[in-house]
């Protein structure tokens, strides 16, 4: 009997009330996707064929690796409390051995012995959050090199050259037209004022990317125009992949084709059991367009008709996923000014 993969069955289904939030990190944790995402964005992975990079995933907790979809949920809302009282969680941190090293090392070297890098993923809805989120991506990058100093899973004492490099990688769904299909790589560079000193090594250990896949339809302000002509095939091949997984308004369907023929990304294999029930996912689909015209209600003006509005969506919101009122005003990032009139509109109505 056929079985969706866990990638399709995802894409087909899911209910929760930060369904946006988990569908993106589940997706973006499977490892063909990963690939894609690698390949694009860490030069050590670029060369690397895409079948091949799952490989280079470290699977610790996991022993058939080769029959996992996904890394490991362990690997998925990572806390980090190296800092005391400055908790944050990463949406998705794992390791991957560094294939050109590996080769150095040669096939009969150890895995413990072969050197790794450390990836973070973030996926997130808005790149203007308050605050420029380059620096958080850069803040990111800070702690994963500073956890490294760790009795139990790292260096100890004065042992700095088994610092492991680290790459923080942010999707930003929602972004100013100006970022549409724009992919920027920040990173240490060298400045040799006399001589030069080839020690690439000693200092690439940090790297931030931030990732603007276009938006489906533009229609005011101004866009980059061509910006994908000027990109290799790898991030040309990532955005595109993106779009259809986050962008795109397309039926479950199609996306599952596109997602399968134009990227070799598994959709089915043959199992004798029944697929799991899960949740129609698509009413999530309905609350992102929700969220758009909300969003458009905001920018006509008035408080009143701002209030209106906003319960008009947060009224068709509750019904389409069946949440409470303050669920779906978090969901749609309702305003704490307007709150109190929404509830005693729903207390009335």
């Amino acid at each position: 009997m056929k079985k969706y993969t866990e990638a399709a069955s995802i894409i087909t289904h899911y209910n929760d009330k930060k369904a946006y939030d988990m569908y993106c990190k589940r997706l973006l944790s499977n490892k063909q996707i990963l690939a894609y995402v690698m390949k694009a964005c860490i030069p050590e992975f670029a060369d690397i064929p895409l079948k091949d990079i799952p490989s280079y995933i470290e699977m610790s907790s996991i022993k058939n690796t080769a029959e996992c979809e996904h890394i490991h949920d362990q690997q998925i809302e990572v806390t980090d409390e190296s800092i005391p009282g400055a908790q944050i969680k990463y949406d998705i941190q794992f390791e991957a051995v560094l294939p050109f090293k590996q080769k150095k090392a040669g096939k009969g070297t150890s895995t413990e012995k072969r050197l790794r890098m450390i990836i973070n993923l973030e996926s997130q809805a808005r790149d203007d959050p308050g605050y420029p989120l380059i620096k958080r991506a850069l803040y990111y990058c800070g702690r994963l090199m500073a956890k490294q100093k760790h009795p139990k899973d790292g260096f100890q004492h004065s042992d700095y050259g088994s610092i492991k490099k680290v790459c923080s990688i942010w999707i930003c769904i929602g972004h100013n037209n100006q970022k549409n299909d724009v992919i920027n790589t920040y990173q240490i560079q060298e400045t040799c004022e006399t001589n030069i000193w080839p020690a690439k090594e000693d200092y690439d250990l940090i790297t931030a990317v931030m990732v603007y896949p276009k938006k489906e339809t533009v229609r005011y302000g101004k866009a980059i125009p061509y910006a994908l002509e000027h990109m290799d095939e790898n991030k040309q091949r990532l955005l595109e992949l993106l779009k259809i997984l986050f962008i795109k308004n397309l039926a479950v369907e199609d996306k599952k084709e596109q997602l399968q023929k134009g990227y070799g990304i598994l959709m089915e294999r043959e199992l004798d059991k029944e697929v799991m029930n899960m949740c129609n996912f698509s009413d999530f689909i309905e609350q992102r367009g929700i969220e758009q015209g909300l969003l458009k209600g905001k920018a006509e003006g008035k408080t009143e008709g701002k209030v209106e509005t906003t319960l008009l969506h947060v009224k068709k919101l509750m019904q389409r996923i069946n949440v409470s009122a303050m669920d779906a005003m978090n969901i749609l990032d309702v305003e704490e000014d307007i709150r109190p009139s929404i509830l005693q509109a729903l207390h009335h109505s």
